[in-house]
């Protein structure tokens, strides 16, 4: 009888165990890093060879990270996001987009899940739970697909493109959103850039990724410009005004060596300056039209002055 005792003893207190023990559908699911808390946190704290202000990002991030383990294990996933959100803004990490969908997922957010599963798995090199992020995420799809709409996900290279779809802007790449399935004209803009333009057709079922690389545009060169000199106002010589001042005191001269010449005619005197003061007055005239009169066309060419770089 000892033994048939013992074996029913031992039977009993193994189905005791196992009915005090929870299961794992009993309780949210634990983030990627929570299995292995003690790991992912050691990853993230900061190497030796950091210092400055990366350390400090490190540090800072490891900290926030703990602190949303801590609040999703107590089922406060809303906190839980917001913190996992935050480490990803100080100090970026793959892990915490697998992190931030389970959180998701708890609170019912299919969309949102689905996007930052889709993340992890873009980012994440093959990574060991990647089939089972691949069937989570088809499951999502159809969630999402149940609405009738279905996730867009665009890319750029570089990064911060416009995205401009069916004419409208939507965001900056990297940019993800719902539409309707079917084809769409999807445009990206960024300064400096050629745009882009292509037609994606969504799937009703599947998420879709898109991801364009913009060339940057040809620098164009300005029209050499042509300055043309400033013309001159005409205005009389020095030499013309000297020639007409000499021509007219000569005159003057003429004038007077007849007046006090007591001859009936002209004196030869009075004839000589009278001569000498028509000629150079004559000459100073020529001169002044050369010096009033238009510039011709060659000469103005000559002036023109082309400014290159």
């Amino acid at each position: 009888m000892a033994r048939p005792r013992a074996t029913l003893t031992a039977l009993l207190i193994l189905g005791l165990l196992t009915r005090a023990a929870p299961s794992r559908a009993d309780k949210p699911a634990a983030p990627a890093s929570a299995a292995a808390a003690s790991s992912v946190a050691a990853n993230m704290a900061p190497k030796l060879e950091l210092e400055g202000p990366e350390a400090e990002a490190k540090d800072r991030a490891r900290v926030l990270f703990q602190e949303g383990v801590a609040a999703y294990r107590e089922g406060k996933f809303y906190d839980a996001v917001a913190i996992f959100l935050q480490t990803q803004r100080v100090y970026p990490d793959t892990q915490l987009c697998f992190n931030i969908a389970r959180a998701y997922e708890n609170l019912g957010n299919a969309s949102a899940a689905l996007r930052y599963y889709r993340d992890y798995l873009r980012q994440a090199d093959r990574p060991s739970d990647g089939e089972e992020v691949r069937e989570r995420v088809r499951k999502l799809e159809q969630q999402v697909a149940a609405r009738g709409v279905q996730q867009l996900t665009v890319l750029s290279q570089p990064e911060a493109a416009t995205v401009v779809l069916d004419g409208k802007p939507v965001g900056i790449a990297p940019w993800t959103g719902e539409t309707y399935p079917g084809k769409h004209r999807l445009a990206l803009t960024l300064a400096g850039y050629s745009p882009q333009e292509q037609i994606v057709e969504v799937d009703a079922h599947a998420a879709h990724d898109v991801a364009l690389a913009l060339t940057p545009e040809k620098p164009t060169l300005a029209p050499t410009p042509v300055v043309q000199s400033k013309q001159k106002e005409p205005s009389a010589s020095v030499g013309a005004l000297l020639t007409l001042g000499v021509g007219v005191a000569l005159l003057g001269t003429a004038i007077a060596t007849q007046a006090a010449s007591h001859e009936s005619g002209m004196s030869a005197p009075a004839a000589f300056f009278a001569g000498s003061g028509l000629g150079v007055a004559g000459v100073g005239g020529v001169l002044l039209y050369f010096d009033f009169a238009p510039r011709s066309a060659t000469a103005s060419r000559k002036d023109s002055v082309s400014v290159r770089p």
